[in-house]
């Protein structure tokens, strides 16, 4: 099968992450989570649940018995809730039926492959890149390994008595590669951020919170996208921002709360004592009437449906941004330590006369490295890359070549659904262990919050706090059966119908394949472009000062894949302009914001990006009120 993008957790490209791979491997390091991630089998350092003697047994019945029973259509959904709960009117009895099973399994996030115990006490869920490289992540990739590459390692010169490149004398300080790899996992988290927020409309409840919904049709969400991008040009009610700003920032601070929908969300003092925050409710009944507001009386009825729908698409599309979210925290807190141990490997030691570069700015910093923009998408070859696969899809089906078309899809079903098998099995272990913990047991509460990256003093103060645990426990619920059925989503669309490909049954899955690879330049070309136009405007806070990497919105509009130059540059790609109206006076429009696009004016924010803190006190905040409008940062 050639690998396509649509098993992913989140559209986009993994820009520097791989290219820094290529360059350095930190040892003992978990891999740095991607951008762009397929689904890939079970977390190897851990015991592989699906291996365990029964467990194989009570899979291959469910999965035989469905797949009989459907005529070889699979739902992934119900495979899972058959593995586990097991299914009475088929007479299967599942892993927590079985009392032994099951606690080989709860075993299986306690232990290593190797049978070590495992020092934490929740699973981290590890997705993994695996396999084939799409075309145009290829192209992509190449381009900043080269990029990557001259700037660490200086120019390359040609050697007088042969064709053959040497690197000149410079090497690179290995701390550089950990900051590279924070820097960019930071700035992968606010673009899976605006991966969301540039498809959602935000809906005010009373006059404390939003909704932020993404209509589960395309073309309507496509009609919101333009609405978004529109607002890049119109400034917000102050002046001191643009509308595409403001609402982005109220976008991304209420996305855990459309994955997690608590009917409650609450708020704690300086005394560690929670408050509910009056008016604020996310569960799905009262997301449905906030969908259902926008239309008129009598429409009410029939529109009902489609609000149901929207609520648990924006829900899924908010659990797939929460988990990348959580995963990134994870890393972030990896490299952080690796950091502190390096910095104290290397101090005191004689680094000699070699040239090192250090991120400094001398040459390129961290954030020019990390950085893509939208006309690098068409520079790159990553949008020609994708145009050459779109047109062999093409090929294959105006010529109705099965062979040709057939290389598109999977064919292997029980193999796809065993690496589900296996984040469900593990799912259910972790919850059952969470469910486990005594409501005052206070030092594994602690530990917990600990692992989240909470300081030593906050996770104290929280694990005191009355509810705590069960707020642990419902968003770990909230999430999982999401993930579940995101994989299995995702795993249909790209699976033949049969055991074997057939023109007549699986031809609607290459061609919905084929119109989401056609639409995938124009639409990643305008999440970089929005992104980093919206991104500039974000205050990050380190605990001394504020800082703004307003050097992303100069980059961006220096490099504009949307400008008519660049669109007449790039006519053959059929990118078009969908924000409304020219970009030759936004210069203006940006700096009536008090943004200076003046060389050598503006910040990138040193190397900062988003730290634990940040994450913590603003998009996975167990006690906080959501911000809104008013009080956005």
């Amino acid at each position: 099968m050639k690998k396509l993008d649509k098993l992913t957790f989140i559209l986009g490209v993994c820009l520097l992450t791989q290219a820094m791979a290529n360059n350095a491997n930190p040892e003992n390091e978990e891999p740095s989570t991607y951008y762009l991630k397929q689904v890939a089998d079970e977390n190897p350092t851990l015991k592989a649940a699906m291996k365990i003697e029964g467990v194989e047994t009570i899979y291959k019945n469910c999965f035989d018995h469905q797949y009989q029973s459907s005529g070889g259509t699979i739902s992934g959904s119900r495979l899972m809730s058959c593995l586990w709960e097991g299914d009475q009117a088929a007479g299967i009895q599942g892993v927590s039926a079985n009392e032994e099973l099951k606690k080989q399994v709860l075993e299986s996030v306690e232990k290593d492959s190797k049978g070590k115990e495992v020092d934490s006490i929740r699973y981290q869920q590890i997705v993994k890149t695996k396999k084939e490289t799409e075309p145009g992540l290829k192209a992509l990739q190449d381009y900043y390994s080269k990029k990557l590459d001259e700037a660490l390692y200086g120019d390359r010169t040609q050697a007088n008595y042969k064709d053959k490149l040497v690197k000149s004398e410079r090497t690179v300080d290995q701390r550089v590669f950990f900051e590279l790899q924070k820097t960019q996992l930071g700035k992968n988290l606010v673009a899976a951020l605006s991966s969301y927020c540039i498809e959602a409309k935000n809906y005010q409840i009373g006059s404390s919170f939003y909704a932020t919904i993404i209509p589960e049709d395309k073309t309507q969400r496509q009609s919101q996208r333009k609405n978004n991008l529109r607002k890049l040009k119109q400034l917000s009610a102050t002046g001191k921002d643009l509308q595409a700003s403001q609402e982005w920032s109220v976008c991304l601070a209420n996305i855990q709360h459309m994955c997690h929908q608590p009917s409650t969300v609450y708020m704690m003092d300086d005394s560690g004592n929670k408050t509910p925050i009056p008016g604020i409710n996310f569960s799905q009944g009262s997301l449905v009437n906030e969908c259902l507001s926008q239309f008129p009386q009598n429409e009410r009825d029939q529109k009902r449906d489609m609000c149901q729908d929207d609520i648990n698409y924006s829900k899924s599309r908010a659990c797939e941004v929460t988990q990348y979210i959580t995963e990134s925290r994870q890393n972030i807190i990896a490299l952080d330590k690796t950091i502190e141990k390096y910095d104290e490997l290397r101090d005191g030691k004689n680094k000699g006369t070699i040239n090192f570069y250090s991120g400094n700015k001398s040459g390129e910093s961290i954030d020019d490295l990390t950085s893509i923009t939208s006309n690098e998408v068409v520079s790159s070859g990553y949008a020609q890359a994708v145009k050459t696969q779109a047109e062999e899809m093409d090929k294959c089906l105006r010529e109705n070549d099965e062979e040709l078309c057939k290389q598109y899809l999977n064919n292997n079903k029980d193999e796809a659904y065993r690496m589900i098998a296996e984040v469900k099995l593990k799912q259910e272990a972790v919850s059952e262990k969470l469910k486990n913990i005594e409501d005052g047991d206070t030092e594994k509460i602690k530990a917990l919050l600990l692992e989240e990256g909470y300081t030593e003093e906050d996770a104290q103060q929280m694990a005191t706090i009355d509810g705590i645990k069960d707020q642990i426990n419902e968003r770990y619920d909230a999430k999982k059966q999401a993930i579940i059925d995101q994989l299995s989503a995702k795993i249909e669309a790209t699976t033949t119908k049969g055991d074997n490909f057939n023109m007549a049954e699986d031809q609607a899955k290459i061609e919905n394949l084929q119109n989401e690879l056609k639409q995938k330049p124009q639409e990643f070309a305008e999440l970089v472009h929005f992104n980093n136009i919206v991104s500039g405007y974000l205050k990050i806070d380190n605990g001394e000062e504020q800082t703004q990497n307003t050097a992303s919105i100069a980059r961006e509009l220096e490099s504009n894949a949307f400008t008519r130059e660049n669109l007449e540059a790039s006519a053959e790609l059929g990118l078009t302009n969908r924000q409304g109206g020219s970009y030759d006076d936004y210069a203006n429009i940006v700096s009536s914001t008090g943004v200076s696009l003046d060389p050598g004016s503006y910040d990138d924010g040193g190397e900062k990006t988003l730290n634990t803190d940040n994450i913590n006190d603003n998009l996975l905040n167990y006690f906080k009120k959501a911000q809104t409008q008013e009080d956005q940062p």
